[in-house]
């Protein structure tokens, strides 16, 4: 009898050990505002858009002024991870940037960036807190091997539209994109004042 019981705690043992272990690494779900404390650092956290907040910047922006047009597509992935312990919801996109009836920056259906997990994406939020402005990381496909860029994305009062019938609203938001850093400006001496896109637009969404 004793024997038995012996071996059977042999057996299940391993797996109870398993079973805790795994417990003890399971990725717990919070809000994308929420903050962490210190305890949390080495955490498993999943930061997810519980509330779907995000769901409503997903679609076509665009910006245009007589020869110039700024289009931004976003959408939102889920359980992005950079290789640490903690895991997003993002907004991510790409864009295109014409000045003066000419192409400068197309990003739309491009596949490579400069090594990111996320390699098809050029526009990827950083922060997300509703009604508050949201900061991104914006690439350039030539200029951010050596400068990085960070846009903010305010949202704005809807366009309200009423070409016949009952007025319609349509979503705004302010982006704003600065340099924020540069690096080897020995091979790029100018790159420190570079940007190929308005630094300020008000976008409007179409789709």
């Amino acid at each position: 009898m004793g024997k038995t019981i012996i071996m059977t705690l042999q057996k299940t043992l391993p797996a109870i050990v398993l079973l805790l272990t795994s417990l003890a690494c399971a990725q717990r779900v919070v809000p994308l505002d929420y903050f962490p404390d210190e305890s949390e650092r080495q955490s498993q956290l999943y930061f997810k858009d519980i509330n779907d907040d995000m769901l409503e910047y997903e679609g076509t922006w665009l910006y245009e002024q007589g020869g110039d047009k700024f289009v931004l597509v976003l959408e939102r992935v889920q359980a992005v991870n950079l290789g640490g312990n903690w895991t997003y919801d993002k907004l991510m996109g790409n864009y295109q940037y014409i000045k003066d009836w000419v192409e400068i920056i197309n990003t739309l259906g491009r596949t490579e960036t400069q090594g990111s997990q996320s390699d098809i994406y050029h526009f990827e939020s950083l922060t997300f807190r509703k009604n508050k402005p949201v900061r991104y990381r914006l690439e350039d496909p030539v200029n951010s091997k050596w400068t990085s860029y960070t846009s903010t994305v305010t949202r704005l009062p809807d366009e309200l539209l009423s070409l016949t019938g009952p007025p319609t609203a349509r979503m705004r938001i302010k982006i704003t994109t600065m340099i924020t850093d540069f690096n080897m400006l020995t091979r790029d001496p100018e790159a420190s004042q570079r940007l190929r896109i308005p630094k300020e637009m008000i976008l409007t969404k179409i789709d």
